[in-house]
């Protein structure tokens, strides 16, 4: 890891942890900006920035991007804020159940909530409920935009919210199957002061964030911000988290050993009780690592997308070329459960497949050619990035 991706770091550690900043030395200011771009934490980084002696900040003009940064996150949350607050009103005006998950639950155990981003506003609610839930929304000036199996997409003040009656995609590797777990979540879950808005238990929260990560991981990637995600919740519960209980349940779905390498990383970045049970994680492996979660950005779309396609084929062969080749093919080729998020109707009609694909790869050559050929080119002479990336997976407890 280089300076700018230590002092990134550093910064970020002392806006969780409320301290005083390390002296930054000889890092490229506009770099630590980027990366706090791509992680979407420019705002968090730049509470920290504030904290130096005038004499240690950055240039003017990149000081001034950071406070933009803040500015805009600050509103960008007041503003989902009150669209929560609006949803849960609604929701409960009509008595249907639901549960936030994800940043809108934990961004309250921030030090400055308003940091913690969101992309979209994330709700659970139940099978039964799917179609009061969408003449409430669509009542209240919501619009959908999309829906696929267990998720329905609306948008109102250019703001995103995803309703979903399923945990879905929670598969992860070849052998960690995280689908089963989820199907009885609502056991979990209790009423807010007798309303109809619902939070999951300490616990299982832990166990849904383990799984979430491991799976963005598994997928393109994931990036320092779902890492502060479980550092925050170990700081604010780990002395009352029943440990014993959450690695029985981690252990079902083989999600056990990440669990322990993904403690000793918070730990090592951040800091966490001595309560939370973590591998004993060489240096080398916990730089490696890191590494890899800096480079990728939020979800690793900063990372060349072939390398996750080669490495996930990885657990099939040892053989570059066939990994590559059978990456190629159902890159070409997705599977009917990628298809029908593409095109729904597929659910029903899974023999339409043949003109869906030629949908699709029509579609690929006229309006997105260049990162076609980009992706088709990556595969075809591949690096050996996807061999590092399954090897460090693999070490973390996830492949």
């Amino acid at each position: 890891m280089d300076r700018n991706g230590l002092c990134f770091l550093q910064l970020l550690a002392t806006f969780l942890n409320n301290t005083l900043p390390v002296t930054p030395r000889d890092v490229d200011w506009n770099q630590v900006y980027e990366l706090s771009k791509i992680h979407s934490l420019s705002g968090a980084v730049y509470t920290a920035v504030r904290k130096l002696p005038v004499a240690q900040r950055p240039p003017r003009e990149t000081f001034n991007r950071f406070a933009s940064a803040f500015y805009a996150t600050v509103l960008r949350a007041e503003k989902q804020s009150a669209l929560i607050e609006n949803i849960l009103e609604k929701l409960n005006e009509k008595k249907i159940p639901h549960l936030l998950i994800k940043g809108a639950v934990l961004r309250a155990f921030y030090p400055v909530p308003e940091m913690r981003t969101l992309g979209d506003i994330d709700l659970m609610i139940h099978e039964e409920d799917w179609f009061r839930t969408d003449a409430t929304l669509r009542g209240a000036g919501y619009v959908l935009k999309g829906k696929s199996d267990g998720e329905w997409k609306y948008f109102k003040n250019g703001m995103e919210i995803e309703v979903h009656s399923k945990i879905r995609n929670e598969y992860i590797g070849y052998r960690v199957g995280c689908n089963d777990c989820f199907n009885n979540m609502w056991e979990y879950a209790a009423p807010l002061n007798g309303s109809f808005t619902y939070r999951w238990e300490k616990n299982f929260q832990l166990i849904y964030l383990i799984s979430h990560t491991a799976k963005h991981l598994y997928g393109r990637g994931c990036g320092l911000r779902m890492l502060a995600d479980i550092a925050v919740v170990l700081r604010h519960d780990g002395d009352r988290l029943r440990f014993d209980d959450v690695f029985q349940e981690l252990e079902k779905i083989h999600l056990d050993v990440f669990a322990r390498s993904l403690f000793a990383l918070c730990k090592r970045c951040f800091g966490v009780p001595d309560a939370v049970p973590c591998a004993d994680m060489p240096d080398a492996r916990c730089d490696e690592a890191m590494e890899y979660l800096l480079v990728g950005g939020t979800f690793g779309f900063n990372r060349e997308i072939t390398v996750n396609l080669v490495r996930r084929e990885y657990g099939n062969t040892d053989r570059v070329t066939k990994a590559c080749f059978i990456a190629l093919w159902h890159k070409i080729f997705p599977s009917w459960k990628d298809m029908r998020i593409l095109y729904p109707r597929l659910a029903r009609y899974a023999c339409l497949m043949p003109l869906a694909w030629m949908a699709r790869g029509i579609r690929c050559l006229l309006f997105k050619r260049e990162k076609t050929f980009t992706i088709l080119e990556g595969l075809v002479h591949p690096s050996d990035e996807a061999k590092k990336a399954y090897v460090l997976l693999e070490k973390l407890g996830l492949e």
